[in-house]
């Protein structure tokens, strides 16, 4: 493939309340180019913005971004390569709260920000899939994402990523999967990271207010754990007509971690003279995998734990492959 072009466009009425994109990939040599423009307009019940912004409580928010980005990949060899990535856009976000009435919602806070980041990445895959995701090998992201200083609005931040993923068969059909990942944003507008929900932390729900502490925060520390084996081969149901799944799989999982701002003390004593984690999040369990249409179906049950007590369990239902 030489070249390749892609359209987006979501049409609301005007402009301002549409999806746009634009894109071009160069693909002839062995570098790849790509550039593109974007506009997008969404609404959001959440407590992060797109931009890393940490809102004060779970809030109704939409959000106009629309910029530009370009590209350029060069591969060191059939498995790593590096990447160089530039962004430059426009963040407008505005809050909404009930009116009088509490049947309508009117804006009451208003933000504009601009950024404009580089950032330079090195990318190593030699990982293999199975039928649910990577069953040996490895897969390394490291990235540096310094912003520029343009002036009036423009956030000012550092961001540096280490994502490390390490996969060992140790039976046949059996793999045990490990991810590390850590993160810093520093700055006068650094990026906030959020852990919790199906992909991170699975024994806490993604942005709960109520054990919010060490979930959000601009340094993260993070490991997963799972042992994947086969569970079913195949299940045929009777009714109604004849129909079954193939493919099921379990997975035993261990996930830790933190988000934080400041200091993070990991573990220690409790009043009653008991050691275990202080700062740290961790959570135990258990799911099924499976493949429906074609889709990807993940079920997971996993226990908070501060390896003193656990507390009661936490289902989440999510569609993707495994880390």
């Amino acid at each position: 493939m030489v070249n390749h072009e892609q359209l987006l466009l979501n049409f609301y009425g005007s402009i301002d309340n549409s999806d746009l994109a634009a894109s071009y990939y160069y693909l002839k040599r062995r570098i790849d180019y790509a550039a593109g423009v974007f506009h997008f307009k969404n609404y959001y019940n959440s407590a992060v913005t797109s931009v890393g912004e940490l809102l004060p409580a779970d809030s109704f928010f939409s959000e106009r971004n629309y910029g530009l980005f370009g590209v350029a990949s060069y591969p060191l060899s059939t498995f790593r390569r590096l990447d160089l990535q530039l962004q430059l856009y426009r963040s407008e976000r505005t809050l909404y709260e009930p009116d009088w009435t509490g049947y309508y919602l009117v804006p009451y806070d208003e933000r504009t920000v601009t950024l404009a980041q580089p950032s330079l990445s090195f990318a190593h895959d030699s990982a293999f899939f199975g039928p649910f995701g990577p069953v040996t090998g490895s897969r390394v992201a490291l990235t540096v994402a310094p912003s520029l200083s343009l002036g009036g609005d423009t956030l000012d931040r550092r961001t540096y990523i280490a994502d490390v993923r390490r996969y060992w068969m140790p039976a046949r059909r059996n793999t045990v999967a490990l991810r590390l990942m850590g993160a810093l944003s520093e700055g006068d507008d650094p990026r906030t990271f959020v852990l919790g929900g199906p992909f991170t932390l699975r024994g806490h729900r993604f942005f709960d207010y109520e054990t919010l502490d060490n979930l959000a925060g601009s340094r993260l520390l993070m490991l997963n754990l799972e042992y994947r084996l086969p569970l079913l081969d195949h299940v045929i149901f009777g009714w109604p007509g004849r129909w079954g799944l193939s493919r099921i799989g379990a997975t035993l999982f261990f996930d830790t971690g933190a988000a934080w701002d400041g200091e993070l003390r990991m573990c220690g004593d409790d009043a009653d003279g008991r050691w275990g984690l202080r700062d740290l999040r961790a959570d135990y369990g258990l799911g099924l995998r499976a493949r429906v249409l074609f889709l990807p179906i993940k079920l997971d049950w996993a226990w908070k734990t501060d390896l003193r007590t656990s507390q009661a369990p936490v289902f989440h239902f999510s569609i993707g492959p495994e880390f």
